[in-house]
Protein backbone atom coordinates (compact mmCIF):
# COMPACT_ATOMS: atom_id res chain seq x y z
CA UNK A 1 0.00 0.00 0.00
CA UNK A 2 1.26 3.40 -1.13
CA UNK A 3 -1.07 5.47 1.13
CA UNK A 4 1.02 6.89 4.18
CA UNK A 5 -0.74 6.34 7.15
CA UNK A 6 -2.14 10.18 7.11
CA UNK A 7 -2.50 11.62 3.33
CA UNK A 8 -3.57 15.17 4.59
CA UNK A 9 -3.89 18.27 3.03
CA UNK A 10 -4.21 21.74 4.66
CA UNK A 11 -3.76 24.62 2.85
CA UNK A 12 -3.36 22.93 -0.16
CA UNK A 13 -0.07 21.12 0.60
CA UNK A 14 0.25 17.23 1.43
CA UNK A 15 1.92 15.82 4.22
CA UNK A 16 3.32 12.65 5.17
CA UNK A 17 5.80 12.31 2.37
CA UNK A 18 3.74 11.40 -0.47
CA UNK A 19 4.46 12.54 -4.10
CA UNK A 20 1.21 13.46 -5.45
CA UNK A 21 0.73 16.89 -7.09
CA UNK A 22 -1.94 19.35 -5.51
CA UNK A 23 -3.22 22.36 -7.53
CA UNK A 24 -5.59 24.99 -6.65
CA UNK A 25 -8.05 25.28 -8.96
CA UNK A 26 -10.12 28.78 -8.78
CA UNK A 27 -12.38 31.08 -10.25
CA UNK A 28 -12.98 34.14 -10.28
CA UNK A 29 -11.24 34.90 -6.97
CA UNK A 30 -7.29 35.30 -6.96
CA UNK A 31 -5.45 32.27 -4.49
CA UNK A 32 -5.37 31.43 -2.14
CA UNK A 33 -8.95 31.18 -1.22
CA UNK A 34 -8.84 31.11 2.28
CA UNK A 35 -10.84 31.81 5.24
CA UNK A 36 -8.42 32.30 7.96
CA UNK A 37 -6.32 28.88 8.00
CA UNK A 38 -9.41 26.96 6.34
CA UNK A 39 -10.05 26.47 2.73
CA UNK A 40 -13.01 29.11 1.67
CA UNK A 41 -15.39 27.21 -1.37
CA UNK A 42 -18.14 29.87 -3.17
CA UNK A 43 -19.91 27.52 -4.04
CA UNK A 44 -19.67 27.21 -7.53
CA UNK A 45 -16.44 26.35 -9.22
CA UNK A 46 -13.53 26.20 -6.55
CA UNK A 47 -12.11 23.14 -5.89
CA UNK A 48 -8.53 22.01 -4.62
CA UNK A 49 -7.34 18.69 -6.62
CA UNK A 50 -4.95 16.24 -5.44
CA UNK A 51 -3.72 14.35 -8.66
CA UNK A 52 -3.25 10.20 -8.74
CA UNK A 53 -5.21 9.86 -5.96
CA UNK A 54 -7.06 7.33 -7.05
CA UNK A 55 -4.24 4.98 -7.73
CA UNK A 56 -3.30 5.15 -3.81
CA UNK A 57 -6.39 5.22 -2.55
CA UNK A 58 -7.64 2.84 0.56
CA UNK A 59 -9.58 0.37 -0.87
CA UNK A 60 -11.18 -1.76 2.05
CA UNK A 61 -10.27 0.05 5.12
CA UNK A 62 -10.82 4.04 5.34
CA UNK A 63 -11.41 7.08 7.84
CA UNK A 64 -11.97 10.56 6.30
CA UNK A 65 -11.77 13.20 8.74
CA UNK A 66 -12.24 16.98 8.33
CA UNK A 67 -13.52 20.48 9.89
CA UNK A 68 -16.53 21.50 7.75
CA UNK A 69 -18.56 25.09 8.20
CA UNK A 70 -21.56 24.88 5.49
CA UNK A 71 -23.22 28.08 4.46
CA UNK A 72 -26.19 26.31 3.05
CA UNK A 73 -28.30 23.33 2.01
CA UNK A 74 -27.87 23.01 -1.85
CA UNK A 75 -26.63 20.12 -4.46
CA UNK A 76 -22.88 20.15 -2.89
CA UNK A 77 -19.82 17.54 -2.37
CA UNK A 78 -17.81 18.32 0.32
CA UNK A 79 -15.14 16.22 -1.64
CA UNK A 80 -15.05 13.37 -4.51
CA UNK A 81 -13.27 11.86 -7.60
CA UNK A 82 -13.45 12.97 -11.00
CA UNK A 83 -13.95 11.98 -12.74
CA UNK A 84 -17.28 10.15 -11.32
CA UNK A 85 -17.38 6.39 -12.42
CA UNK A 86 -20.95 6.31 -11.41
CA UNK A 87 -22.84 4.79 -8.49
CA UNK A 88 -20.39 2.00 -8.88
CA UNK A 89 -17.34 3.30 -7.66
CA UNK A 90 -17.31 6.30 -4.95
CA UNK A 91 -15.34 7.92 -2.89
CA UNK A 92 -17.29 11.42 -1.82
CA UNK A 93 -19.03 12.92 1.13
CA UNK A 94 -22.31 15.38 0.55
CA UNK A 95 -23.30 17.53 3.82
CA UNK A 96 -26.14 19.47 3.64
CA UNK A 97 -27.86 18.29 0.38
CA UNK A 98 -30.64 19.71 -0.89
CA UNK A 99 -32.38 17.12 1.04
CA UNK A 100 -30.84 18.14 4.20
CA UNK A 101 -28.94 15.13 4.59
CA UNK A 102 -25.48 14.05 4.95
CA UNK A 103 -23.80 11.36 2.58
CA UNK A 104 -21.38 9.24 2.95
CA UNK A 105 -20.14 7.12 -0.56
CA UNK A 106 -17.48 4.55 -0.46
CA UNK A 107 -17.41 1.99 -3.05
CA UNK A 108 -20.55 0.69 -4.78
CA UNK A 109 -23.63 2.98 -3.67
CA UNK A 110 -25.77 0.69 -5.56
CA UNK A 111 -25.59 -2.21 -3.57
CA UNK A 112 -24.13 -1.25 0.17
CA UNK A 113 -21.35 1.18 -0.12
CA UNK A 114 -23.85 4.40 1.01
CA UNK A 115 -25.02 5.77 3.95
CA UNK A 116 -26.73 8.71 4.55
CA UNK A 117 -28.59 10.84 7.30
CA UNK A 118 -30.53 13.53 7.92
CA UNK A 119 -28.44 16.65 9.13
CA UNK A 120 -28.94 17.95 12.66
CA UNK A 121 -30.52 21.60 12.84
CA UNK A 122 -27.54 23.79 14.15
CA UNK A 123 -25.26 21.96 12.14
CA UNK A 124 -25.37 25.07 9.18
CA UNK A 125 -23.19 28.14 9.81
CA UNK A 126 -21.26 26.46 12.91
CA UNK A 127 -18.11 24.39 12.55
CA UNK A 128 -18.34 20.67 12.79
CA UNK A 129 -16.32 17.91 12.67
CA UNK A 130 -16.41 14.66 10.76
CA UNK A 131 -14.75 11.42 10.66
CA UNK A 132 -16.06 9.14 7.88
CA UNK A 133 -15.54 5.64 8.22
CA UNK A 134 -16.04 2.40 5.85
CA UNK A 135 -14.42 -0.86 6.83
CA UNK A 136 -14.27 -4.07 5.19
CA UNK A 137 -13.30 -5.96 8.06
CA UNK A 138 -15.62 -5.04 10.09
CA UNK A 139 -18.11 -4.92 7.70
CA UNK A 140 -19.75 -1.20 8.42
CA UNK A 141 -19.77 2.51 7.34
CA UNK A 142 -20.26 4.99 10.28
CA UNK A 143 -20.53 8.96 10.04
CA UNK A 144 -19.41 10.72 13.41
CA UNK A 145 -19.97 14.60 14.04
CA UNK A 146 -17.86 16.09 16.63
CA UNK A 147 -16.25 12.87 18.34
CA UNK A 148 -20.12 11.11 18.56
CA UNK A 149 -21.62 8.10 16.06
CA UNK A 150 -24.40 9.74 14.51
CA UNK A 151 -25.49 7.11 12.60
CA UNK A 152 -24.17 3.44 10.80
CA UNK A 153 -24.83 0.62 9.51
CA UNK A 154 -24.00 -3.27 8.51
CA UNK A 155 -22.33 -3.82 5.13
CA UNK A 156 -20.14 -1.93 2.65
CA UNK A 157 -18.58 -2.09 -0.48
CA UNK A 158 -14.27 -2.20 -1.62
CA UNK A 159 -13.64 0.65 -3.51
CA UNK A 160 -11.51 0.01 -6.49
CA UNK A 161 -8.38 1.64 -7.34
CA UNK A 162 -8.28 3.96 -11.14
CA UNK A 163 -7.13 6.87 -12.49
CA UNK A 164 -9.05 9.82 -10.42
CA UNK A 165 -7.82 13.07 -8.70
CA UNK A 166 -9.95 13.78 -5.57
CA UNK A 167 -11.56 16.99 -5.81
CA UNK A 168 -11.86 18.81 -2.01
CA UNK A 169 -15.12 21.13 -2.37
CA UNK A 170 -16.59 19.55 -4.80
CA UNK A 171 -16.81 18.01 -8.47
CA UNK A 172 -18.52 17.27 -11.13
CA UNK A 173 -20.53 20.35 -10.84
CA UNK A 174 -21.86 20.02 -7.37
CA UNK A 175 -19.30 22.44 -5.21
CA UNK A 176 -19.43 22.78 -1.59
CA UNK A 177 -20.38 26.39 0.07
CA UNK A 178 -18.61 27.03 2.90
CA UNK A 179 -14.70 26.36 4.72
CA UNK A 180 -12.85 23.38 5.06
CA UNK A 181 -9.66 22.53 7.16
CA UNK A 182 -7.57 19.23 8.34
CA UNK A 183 -9.13 16.98 5.69
CA UNK A 184 -7.46 13.85 6.24
CA UNK A 185 -7.92 10.46 5.01
CA UNK A 186 -6.33 7.43 7.02
CA UNK A 187 -5.83 3.92 5.16
CA UNK A 188 -7.22 2.79 8.63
Amino acid sequence: NNLPPEFSVDYAYSSGGNSNNIALVYSPVTPPFTFGNALSFDGTNQYVSITNFGAIAPTNEVTVEFWAYTVTNTMQSVFGLSPDAGGTNRFRSHIHWISTNTYWDFGNITTSGRLSYPSPAGTLGNWQHYALVASSNGNFMAIYRNGVLETNKTGMTPFVRGTYELRLGGSDGYFFHGQLDDFRVWNT
